[in-house]
């Protein structure tokens, strides 16, 4: 090479030197462009990583706070380094957010970075414009597809006892092999007012009491009024096949039974958070048990708890239900929620739900609401949880079946009722016997927790997605409490 060269140089004609000169500039040119293609996409990427960062930070406040969805996009981006500015002294670079759907936001995140060798051609600078959708996945809903969680005896808001099922929460001193495991102080009790051995996941320890339900309101929707049927502890002399079943357990007297309380919270920001939501004012009840508010007290028939007059804020309303004081017993109640136009409000539990069946038929399987699962999670996990579940006197089973009618597989383990241990395990179809012929209850005071993977090409379509827990037991009726979660992230980017 170096003789080459010199070859060259010494050439006569100078046309070494020219040819040198070109090549050399062309190869600086080669290589600035290189500088700055790798410039562009250095940058690319970036703006890329805010994009995803911004939707990710906005979509959580769909479908009910827009403004509240764009401030945050906004906010994620800036926290990337990038500047838009004010309104009226806008910055360099440039934001826009869609909501796509109800929980679904497009971000398109724009800006331009300088150039380097490439100004020589004329070109400043590089326009680079990146976008990202994000989906946030809510709570799963549980219990109902509808307007109504529990049956309603009238007919009036959901045909007349489609569920077989009540919703139910237990007073305070209750026993947990009753069947709720959150509501009760004792494992044990000596009387309605002490226990001989505390339950350590009483109150989700500490987290909250009680259950949580959403009233999901959908866009348009004016004069929302939320409903509950026999709200009040009223107990029935023949339980467990009169009416909703409200009773006294033993021990202790005298027993108050279940005072109750129901508090609406408004919608807020953090759909996957139930317990942070702000109160609405005067939209709760506490209602001591057997009380009487007039003709008829609350007993079989429906009381409106409130109504949200006017244009209502779409979103998940919360609905908390709780019991306080003493006694020992369970109060069994229906929920429903109106709208005055527009579309339906639709009522469903919240990561769990304790219910009571007392319509449940010996040898007639009866299949009650469980978990809507929809298309959005193909390839995931579901994992779900039963507590003191299929007590009966006789053979019984129960088994989780999708909205096909198919009985999922799944993996299983069964634990005790504080469940830091496992006392079994398996595999196989999701469907057990719970109780023997001879009446030795398999599940009693105990969880079982079943993961089912869910096929990658998963499909149902709308109210059709809800999954079932079919109950053939050898009496008619259950006291027991589910839980069921997605397992993984509820907030991804999509295509």
């Amino acid at each position: 090479m170096r003789r080459l060269m010199r070859k060259l140089f010494h050439r006569d004609d100078g046309v070494a030197m020219v040819w040198l000169a070109s090549t050399v500039v062309l190869l600086i040119g080669v290589a600035g462009f290189a500088v700055d293609l790798g410039w562009m996409y250095l940058n690319a990427s970036k703006v890329q990583r805010a994009a995803d960062s911004a939707a990710m930070a906005g979509v959580v406040h769909l479908p009910g706070f827009l403004v509240q969805a764009n401030a945050d996009a906004q906010a994620a981006a800036e926290a990337n380094g990038y500047d838009f500015g004010t309104p009226l002294n806008p910055g360099p670079d440039e934001i826009a957010t869609v909501a796509l759907s109800d929980n679904e936001l497009h971000v398109e995140l724009r800006t331009q970075i300088p150039s380097f060798f490439v100004k020589v051609l004329g070109f400043d600078h590089f326009t680079i414009t990146r976008d990202a959708t994000a989906q946030y996945i809510k709570p799963v809903p549980l219990g109902s597809p509808n307007r109504c969680f529990g049956q309603d005896p009238t007919g009036t808001y959901c045909p007349a006892d489609p569920t077989d099922f009540w919703a139910a929460v237990s007073a305070p001193y209750t026993l947990k092999r009753d069947g709720d495991p959150y509501s009760t102080h004792c494992v044990n009790n000596s009387n309605q007012s002490n226990c001989s051995s505390n339950n350590v996941m009483y109150a989700r320890e500490g987290s909250y009491g009680g259950y949580y339900f959403g009233v999901e309101v959908p866009s348009g929707v004016s004069n929302v009024a939320v409903r509950v049927y026999d709200a009040a502890f009223m107990e029935r002399p023949n339980y467990p096949n009169v009416e909703t079943a409200d009773e006294r357990y033993s021990p202790g007297s005298p027993n108050n039974g279940v005072t109750t309380s129901f508090q609406l919270h408004m919608v807020d920001s953090t759909p996957s958070d139930p317990t942070d939501n702000p109160p609405i004012a005067g939209c709760s009840w506490s209602l001591n048990p057997d009380s009487s508010d007039g003709p008829g007290d609350f007993i079989n028939e429906w009381r409106t708890l409130c109504t949200l007059a006017g244009a209502v804020t779409p979103g998940v309303y919360v609905l908390h239900v709780e019991s306080t004081g003493i006694g020992s017993g369970t109060n069994n109640y229906s929920l429903a929620a109106t709208s005055g136009s527009g579309p339906q409000p639709r009522v469903f539990g919240i990561n769990d739900m304790s219910i009571f069946s007392n319509k449940l038929v010996a040898g007639n399987p009866s299949q009650l609401y469980l978990v809507e699962v929809e298309p959005d999670h193909a390839g995931s996990k579901l994992e779900l949880q039963f507590f003191d579940a299929g007590d009966a006197s006789g053979a019984s089973f129960m088994r989780v079946r999708d909205p096909h009618g198919n009985i999922p597989n799944c993996s299983w383990e069964v634990s005790p009722h504080h469940l830091n241990s496992m006392t079994s395990s398996g595999s196989g179809p999701c469907a057990w016997q719970t109780t023997t012929a001879g009446g030795s209850q398999l599940f009693q005071n105990q969880w079982i927790t079943a993961v089912i993977d869910i096929p990658d090409a998963y499909t149902c379509n709308g109210p059709d997605c809800f999954w079932y827990m079919e109950l053939e037991l050898s009496q008619p009726n259950e006291r027991t409490t589910w839980r069921a979660r997605i397992i993984g992230n509820p907030v991804r980017l999509i295509p």
